[in-house]
């Protein structure tokens, strides 16, 4: 038995819950006479020559087999229809007894078939009329449809059919004008040859779908629907019969619909379906602009722009523009920019982005499509803008989400929330190209469906799936008006961080494949940040300017350890902070102290710094009020580092050392009990910069005596 989904609607928006059922059961529609008459599709094309009406009709009827139809662009052009002779002429071409469905896309409505056209056939053959009008409700065509209908059948009198005297000639044409017309060929070119109604034969009876029989025009048709597993509606009105109809007439397109008939249609491309992929050869690849808009919100901006240079889409057919306003990652984007001049076709930065300048650089460089690329997108896949072009869609993006947060992704199912759609394709339960609300991210325009933006025109919008093409970067978290916003990103984006600002030989040590240098007993030198790391935290630091002087400052709050420090509290770094030495800095300890207690919290946490004429507190041999301190260097351009006295327990010496600490990034670990007596060194130049952190646990055997 055939499965199918019962779905109330209020304007016929479809909310298929049975879905997976649909696709993965398949039913056998039982085959059509070998002498079965063939479906001919005609449609009166609107002015335009891109409309978003008239790509997703012909999208559907490529998708569900029709195989022959004709468009007949900018259907009277003059105004006066009676004139434009082309439907005549392409009827007159067609054998008499074959099926011809007349679509008038014209006028504001979305038109898509739902009936296979095997299905169509049966239908079609066992209606006892020789045509049928749909025209919309309520309106002059309906009125003058149904004057027809009398006309011919009968039932009226023809001089006493009441037609205004003002009315537009009472001609086929102007009965279902806006609407479907469908019979056989034959009779569909009698009819639109006849100069009135009354030049209408009595055998070409005229039924006039008042009950939604073929057409539902969804506006004003509240019912509910079944779909089942063929391409076919049944519809139940909320008074009357259910019918089969084969046509939906939509003031919005359903996505529902839409993607149904994508999930289950069988053709894979048509000749005269303008989503038919393009065939893309890299001598002579469609021209594009690609816009990059870098905002406060931007982090990591090298690492995104690295994901658009690896993209396989030859660079000479791109121009490149990074927007941003002024202030912004400008030392990024200028170094990227240096680089990259003869990698694309053209390379350039702007301080404004709008439609309209994206409209005239796409003039300007006589472009295809354009790309607009949020700094939120991280491509992973380099074919990812091949395969959007290729789709051929009026606004495309890839399939893109965050790995932790699944909210955050490339598109918006409905505007209502989170549907089984939705779910479906986040899931990746089902692959293809579906319609939805909205994309973002990374957005392909084609230039056509750009001028429709500017002219504030719906255009569809759609996600290719068939990948997951990279993610989503979360800046929840940034903090703005900062030097450098990635510092504050390890929580929701650890993977880039640690890929910045962790030094790459620090793994094989917490690995096991490789070991901390032990400089003195039980105190270790090794990498654990890299340069950009120790950069960007100066950095953070000079831009923030408010050193703090023991001499001048309060103690409690500028310590005793050094004449001039930040407290990470005053950068609002220690949360941050905290977070970093919870996934790294315990680590560490764990694998250098197996047999001490450790405490995932730092209770002092500071940046000093100091010149080579300078000498405050540390420079004596001294003790750290903790149980472990971790000595991280910021710089390498100094003369100088510290030295260690280590001790028994009597404070008798039994050896010292010496550790350089001059190389970025790498840190020094001890302990804080007695046999860890230990001294800055003075500088004899250079200005030192180190992040300190200092542990105290409650381990009472690990304690060390205060300073």
């Amino acid at each position: 038995m055939e499965k199918s989904t019962l779905v109330p609607v209020s304007v016929f928006h479809l909310v298929i819950c049975t879905l997976l059922t649909l696709i993965v059961t398949s039913i056998t529609v039982q085959a059509e006479d070998a002498k079965t008459h063939e479906v001919h599709i005609i449609v009166l094309g609107p002015r335009q020559t891109f409309t978003e009406k008239l790509n997703t009709f012909l999208h559907a009827a490529c998708k569900i087999g029709y195989t022959s139809v004709k468009v007949l662009h900018k259907w009277c052009p003059n105004g006066n229809c009676l004139e434009d002779r082309r439907v005549e002429a392409h009827l007159a071409t067609l054998p008499p007894e074959d099926f011809a469905v007349v679509f008038d896309l014209t006028f504001d409505y979305y038109v898509t078939l739902v009936t296979e056209e095997k299905i169509l056939k049966k239908i079609l053959s066992a209606i006892p009329y020789s045509l049928v009008l749909a025209p919309p409700p309520s309106t002059k065509a309906s009125a003058l449809a149904a004057a027809l209908e009398e006309a011919v059948s009968g039932t009226s009198e023809e001089n006493e059919v009441d037609l205004d005297e003002e009315e537009e000639p009472f001609d086929i044409y102007n009965a279902f004008k806006g609407g479907v017309v469908l019979g056989r060929a034959g009779s569909l070119l009698h009819a639109w040859r006849a100069e009135g109604w009354s030049d209408v034969a009595p055998k070409d009876s005229v039924y006039v779908d008042f009950f939604s029989n073929f057409v539902v025009y969804t506006s004003s048709k509240p019912g509910s629907i079944q779909m089942g597993n063929s391409i076919q509606l049944t519809y139940k009105p909320e008074e009357g019969e259910a019918t089969m109809p084969m046509v939906l007439v939509m003031a919005q397109i359903a996505n529902d619909v839409y993607n149904i008939i994508e999930v289950l249609g069988r053709q894979e491309t048509c000749r005269y379906d303008p989503g038919v992929p393009l065939e893309l050869a890299d001598e002579e690849m469609p021209v594009g602009v690609v816009i990059v808009r870098v905002d406060e919100t931007s982090i990591f901006l090298s690492e995104i722009l690295q994901g658009l240079t690896k993209q396989d889409y030859p660079k000479e057919f791109l121009h490149l523009y990074i927007v941003a306003q002024e202030g912004l990652h400008e030392e990024e984007i200028r170094i990227f920019l240096e680089e990259h001049s003869t990698t694309y076709a053209s390379a350039i930065s702007s301080t404004t982005y709008s439609l309209d300048h994206a409209s005239q650089w796409c003039e300007e460089r006589n472009c295809d499509f354009v790309v607009v690329m949020d700094t939120s997108a991280v491509l992973k896949k380099p074919e990812t803008l091949r395969a959007l072009v290729r789709a051929n869609r009026p606004v495309i993006a890839p399939y893109l989400v965050n790995n932790k947060d699944k909210t955050l992704k490339s598109f918006a199912y409905s505007v209502n929330g989170i549907t089984n759609w939705d779910n479906m394709i986040t899931e990746t339960l089902i692959k293809g190209i579906f319609r939805v609300s909205t994309v973002s991210a990374f957005r392909v325009i084609q230039r056509s469906a750009l001028k429709e933006l500017l002219d504030n025109r719906q255009v569809g919008e759609y996600l290719l799936n068939i990948n997951l093409w990279g993610q989503i970067m979360d800046a929840s978290k940034v903090m703005a008006k900062k030097k450098h916003p990635e510092l504050w990103a390890f929580a929701t984006n650890v993977k880039f961080w640690s890929k910045r600002y962790i030094h790459p030989d620090l793994s094989p040590i917490l690995n096991g494949d490789a070991k901390a240098e032990e400089v003195c007993p039980q105190t270790y030198y090794l990498p654990v940040f890299s340069e950009r790391f120790c950069q960007d935290i100066i950095e953070e630091a000079d831009f923030y300017g408010k050193w703090l002087n023991k001499e001048k400052d309060d103690p409690e709050v500028s310590h005793q350890y050094s004449s001039q420090n930040i407290n990470l509290e005053d950068l609002e770094y220690d949360e941050v902070w905290h977070q970093v030495i919870n996934k790294f800095y315990k680590e560490i300890l764990i694998k250098l102290y197996r047999d001490f207690k450790i405490d995932s919290n730092a209770d002092l946490i500071y940046i000093n710094k100091y010149s080579s004429h300078q000498e405050y507190g540390t420079f004596k041999p001294h003790l750290d009020e903790g149980t472990y301190t971790i000595n991280l260097a910021l710089n390498s351009d100094l003369q100088g580092g510290c030295k260690y006295s280590v001790v028994n327990t009597n404070f008798k010496k039994l050896e010292a050392c010496h550790v350089p600490h001059n190389q970025n990034g790498w840190v020094v670990v001890q302990l804080g009990h007695p046999k860890n007596v230990h001294q800055d060194v003075m500088l004899s130049s250079g200005t030192r910069y180190a992040l300190i952190s200092i542990f105290e646990t409650q381990d009472q055997s690990c304690k060390g005596p205060k300073f």
